[in-house]
């Protein structure tokens, strides 16, 4: 090895400069840098931290009115079941009137037409009515019989 100017032990100025310029750089990066970079870092975890919870508020949210909308779709359901069933109900309950009218009305006419009529100048007129019937009751049997 062959040294131009002493000792390899001692630096020279080049190194020294260097070495002083990487100083001057690292306490301007700490001072001044990382301060700002460790800012930025905490406030954007503070964001996410923030984001985080309230995904997780806004997810309870969802999960809270899916179970409330289940609730009022089923009492939807139970409320139409019952509107059906009434439905239904009054319509039984028609169609057995209307049967039941139908056939008061056909046991009427039955009878009408069942009952022997008498007429005028026959034995045991007196100039009485032919029945004990009503004149619009008479009507409505001898209507009954031309219509046919």
């Amino acid at each position: 090895m062959d040294l131009p100017n002493g000792n390899f032990l001692l630096p020279d100025a080049t190194a020294l400069v260097e070495g002083a310029v990487f100083l001057v750089v690292l306490v301007v990066v700490s001072k001044f840098v990382l301060p700002r970079l460790h800012g930025l870092a905490a406030q954007r975890k503070q964001l996410i931290d923030n984001d985080l919870s309230s995904a997780s508020d806004a997810e309870s949210a969802a999960r809270h009115h899916e179970e409330e909308a289940a609730l009022l779709i089923g009492q939807a359901h139970r409320e139409a079941r019952a509107i059906i069933d009434r439905a239904y109900e009054r319509h039984d309950f028609i169609v057995a009137e209307g049967m039941r009218k139908g056939r008061e009305e056909y046991e009427w006419f039955t009878r009408k037409l069942d009952t022997p009529r008498r007429r005028p100048g026959q034995a045991g007129d007196v100039g009485e009515p032919s029945s004990s019937r009503a004149p619009d009751e008479q009507s409505d049997v001898s209507a009954s019989l031309n219509v046919g």
